[in-house]
């Protein structure tokens, strides 16, 4: 479960509701003096709504909120530094492929802000400091204000079935299993769910939450619109879920409540295993201009990503990046790879560069990866989930661009259910 919370793009934060509130303050620069008035109001299970009014407007604070369980002023503090500042603007910068500035993680004036993500009867801890953008020295102390959410609301009650899904049983080598994929098709829209426990000696059983990787223990509702766009992720935050295994795979029947407030039926029937390897052909792409973004230094990440030339009015974009690495040069698996961003995308040329083709996701390969003068090159060979071999090779690799270069594409996964195919060595998402 997440023990810190993002309030906006401030980097330690989220809230909680409040039944009740009781201010302090803290060692700080001048504890004696008050510098703001936090107030807590709107209280409900799921939501809260908080006001941080600081006595002096013209103060550049961080406002946010952890679990009081988790808070310590101190250790606050103690991370307010330029060099986590730069951090997090680099890590906001390679999420949304925008410019961050110090100004979009800090606030000043009245703030009012309401936070609808909240754990219910759960007790948290709201503060506010204020510091100098130049210096990053502290120029307030730390105030706070405790408070509690209330207990939970179900809203209302889903059912749904799955019937094709996959599933990875991966005991003996990692000791985890994992049930993924999509719901059929109902009013233009389907279910994405995943669960997997965070290890396990065996597969079938009853599982709650606790046992849970929370990061691949989830509902997505999707909207059918060309690109299947994500309408909510929903994480789970109460009940159980049955597994039995069965010769073609497994079955899992769950009674669940997401952070939206519903109580969820969830019904998995013919989930098929994903042990078998098919290769259905083979296909060479080759790259000639792509990016090379090097953050080995600064954040312990690679990425190389582009466009393929236009063939019969179609290209592919491709996008490679490890999970932490302290070199570029180097031979990686999937298992090194950050699979958010290590995949391809095939696009149709139609003056919107449409995707006409799901996400072909890696599941086996090895990415071979050679640091030059002008950037990098790489060749690989790897299997995509689509059941195709692919070998790729990419020359004239360029350095990271300048800062008003064109955009590059940036490419998130939203569905890793293979397009057809049955039988698939699945990594873990």
């Amino acid at each position: 479960m997440k023990k810190l919370l993002i309030s906006a793009l401030s980097c330690l934060m989220m809230v909680s509701v409040f039944s009740s509130c009781e201010k302090k303050q803290n060692d700080g620069p001048d504890s004696t003096k008050k510098y703001f008035n936090i107030e807590c109001s709107n209280v409900e299970d799921l939501s809260a709504q908080v006001t941080v009014t600081p006595t002096d407007m013209s103060l550049t604070y961080l406002f946010g909120v952890m679990q009081s369980a988790d808070f310590n002023s101190d250790t606050i503090t103690s991370r307010l530094t330029k060099e986590f500042f730069d951090a997090m603007l680099k890590s906001y910068e390679k999420v949304y492929n925008q410019k961050f500035y110090y100004a979009d993680l800090l606030r000043i004036g009245k703030t009012e802000l309401t936070f609808d993500d909240l754990e219910p009867q759960t007790e948290y801890t709201a503060f506010a400091v204020a510091l100098d953008t130049v210096s990053f020295k502290l120029v307030t102390s730390v105030e706070t204000v405790a408070f509690k959410t209330l207990e939970l609301t179900i809203r209302g009650k889903k059912e749904i079935t799955f019937d094709e899904l996959e599933y990875v049983d991966n005991l003996q080598k990692g000791g985890w299993w994992q049930i993924f994929g999509d719901s059929p098709l109902k009013d233009n829209q389907f279910y994405y769910i995943t669960v997997s426990p965070v290890k396990t000696n065996k597969a079938e059983g009853t599982y709650t939450l606790e046992d849970m990787d929370l990061d691949y223990t989830f509902l997505r509702r999707y909207t059918l619109n060309g690109n299947d766009t994500m309408v909510e992720q929903i994480p789970f935050i109460a009940g159980a879920f049955e597994l039995k295994e069965t010769t073609e795979g497994a079955n899992l029947e769950a009674t669940v409540v997401g952070k939206d407030g519903y109580q969820y039926t969830i019904h998995a029937t013919g989930i098929f295993s994903s042990d078998e390897m098919e290769i259905i052909g083979e296909k060479e792409l080759v790259f000639t201009d792509i990016d090379f973004v090097n953050a080995v230094e600064t954040e312990g990440w690679w990425q190389i990503m582009g466009d393929s030339k236009a063939v019969n009015n179609q290209f592919v974009f491709i996008s490679v990046s490890p999970v932490y690495t302290e070199t570029v040069t180097g031979s990686y698996t999937m298992e090194d790879m950050d699979e958010t961003f290590t995949l391809l995308a095939y696009y149709t040329i139609n003056g919107n560069d449409t995707i006409v083709d799901a996400y072909v996701d890696f599941v086996e390969g090895e990415f071979n990866v050679t640091e030059t003068e002008t950037g990098a090159t790489m060749e690989a060979v790897a299997i995509g989930n689509d059941g195709y071999q692919y070998t790729i090779k990419t020359t004239a690799i360029l350095q990271e661009r300048e800062e008003n270069a064109p955009a590059r594409r940036r490419v998130t996964v939203s569905r890793r259910k293979a397009a057809g195919l049955k039988k698939a060595k699945f990594q873990k998402l």
